[in-house]
């Protein structure tokens, strides 16, 4: 199986559609005064952003943040 698509669209393609989600859902949230929405909206951002460009330091860091609550991630 080949891959380098896949890989490519990932590097490339992903984080601008997901930024582009991002930004519209916090403009909506922004607009609608849901504060709370609005924290999620980035933090699932910055999440899946770290995740695709593995930078795992951010997420190490949300990680701990959800570890204090009681939320594990494994």
């Amino acid at each position: 199986m080949d891959f380098n698509n896949l890989q490519n669209f990932m590097s490339n393609q992903l984080p601008i559609l997901l930024t582009a989600v991002a930004i519209i859902l916090s403009i909506k949230s922004w607009k609608n005064q849901k504060w709370l929405e609005l924290g999620s909206v980035l933090l699932f951002f910055v999440i899946i952003m770290s995740l695709t460009k593995g930078f795992t330091g951010i997420y190490n860091f949300f990680k701990a943040i959800l570890a204090f609550f009681g939320i594990n991630l494994g």
